[in-house]
């Protein structure tokens, strides 16, 4: 690829991320691709060994606070030949796969115009009329582990196409790119593959696969991703130490009649205010197996750790005497920012909290 389009490219995801286009706009626009688009279907068995496959047609509705909010799917379009199916992903052990197809993709610039445009050699595909990007929304259950994604585009001679990327735009607006890899010039059915994740889905969260650039010669035809659906109940862990306010942010006791809210999902070094483990508690975990201790307590009180949305004490979690250290366990609801709060009364403390495990 040449040093312009390279630039080209980069200069259009600088803009894509910093104008997030609204819910609104792709409403309007919509993801139709007209009398010769795509047909419906990419059909297929399930591998053997894998978990029920929910591929053919359009993903369900994808809806959150992604950078497209609501993602409405196309209609299949009659009398076009039938799709050409992807090759069968290899599948990982205990996964459910599903596939999104190139009729519902979503074109980068919808509010300049551009389109999806359908390619009917094989294998059929589809791509931006303005050569732009191409996103495929991935419809995973809130609490699910992201484990693979097979990316699928078509080439016709040796014509380059653009990189696939893989996206994580979690419940602020915000992005992050998870993984990347080149695309293949080439003719036929090009293949990439994203191995070995782990991308646990929080609230809102949208994850996409982006074509970032297309053409009628290199084109989007499918994605295939595999997640494991989240386990309800309790995820046990090796004890650690998400909060001490003798040395974490926001640091120092916490007043009598006050509150704090608590961010618990990174862990730290015991005594410093070093991460030793980010996320230990993943996004779109509900609550924590807790061990909350006071210190530094000039007067007998008691205190209540709640989710961090709470807006009142309303119960004791741990009471205690003038200057005594003391331990209580638990469990407490988080909020969707793995957050709590706490609440100290008729004492100011300082306050640890360990967690021993984490629900889904």
């Amino acid at each position: 690829m040449s040093d312009r389009v390279h630039d080209a490219e980069q200069e259009q995801h600088r803009q894509l991320r910093a104008t997030m286009l609204s819910r609104r706009n792709l409403l309007a626009a919509g993801t139709s691709i007209g009398a010769a688009g795509l047909a419906a279907g990419l059909m297929g068995a399930a591998p053997a060994g894998a978990a029920p496959t929910e591929a053919g047609g359009p993903s369900p509705t994808i809806t959150g606070l992604g950078p497209y909010g609501t993602s409405p799917t196309s209609p299949p379009v009659t009398g076009a030949p039938p799709v050409t199916h992807a090759p069968t992903p290899t599948p990982v052990l205990g996964a459910t796969i599903r596939t999104t197809v190139a009729e519902s993709f979503v074109p980068a610039a919808l509010n300049s115009g551009s389109s999806l445009v359908g390619v009917l050699t094989s294998p059929q595909g589809a791509y931006n009329s303005q050569g732009q990007a191409l996103f495929a929304p991935l419809d995973i259950p809130t609490g699910a582990t992201l484990k693979q994604v097979d990316c699928y585009a078509g080439g016709i001679g040796s014509t380059a196409g653009g990189d696939w990327i893989l996206l994580a735009y979690d419940n602020v607006g915000g992005s992050s790119t998870v993984v990347q890899t080149p695309a293949t010039a080439g003719p036929g059915l090009v293949q990439k593959t994203f191995a070995g994740l782990n991308v646990v889905v929080g609230p809102g969260m949208q994850i996409l696969a982006d074509l970032t650039v297309t053409s009628a010669n290199y084109y989007a035809v499918a994605v295939s991703y595999q997640y494991i659906p989240a386990t309800p109940g309790l995820h046990p862990i090796s004890p650690v130490r998400v909060y001490d306010s003798r040395f974490n942010s926001p640091s120092g006791p916490v007043a009598a009649g006050a509150s704090r809210v608590i961010f618990v999902g990174d862990a730290y070094t015991p005594g410093t205010n070093t991460i030793s483990l980010a996320n230990v508690v993943p996004a779109g975990a509900s609550a924590i197996a807790y061990n909350l201790t006071v210190t530094t307590t000039p007067a007998a009180g008691y205190m209540q750790i709640a989710p961090g949305t709470a807006s009142a004490l309303t119960a004791s979690s741990i009471n205690w005497a003038a200057g005594q250290t003391i331990a209580n366990g638990g469990v407490v609801t988080l909020d969707s920012t793995r957050h709590v709060k706490v609440f100290p009364f008729d004492s100011s403390c300082n306050v640890i909290i360990d967690v021993q495990g984490y629900y889904l």
